[in-house]
């Protein structure tokens, strides 16, 4: 399980961090979610980043 941040707030965690990523990134190109939310999977550390700040 990989952990998920909100600008740097735990917020849960997700199995598959890389699917998880391109969902979001996905929903942001069709316009689902702001265009100004921002998504990383870091594989070092294996966490995701979401920041909107």
């Amino acid at each position: 399980m990989s952990e998920v941040y909100l600008n740097g707030k735990f917020v849960g965690e997700v199995e598959n961090p890389a699917e998880f990523t391109e969902k979001v990134i996905g929903e942001r190109r069709k316009g689902v979610i702001s265009e100004n939310l921002n998504v990383y999977y870091d594989k070092e550390i294996d966490n995701v980043q979401i920041n909107n700040d």
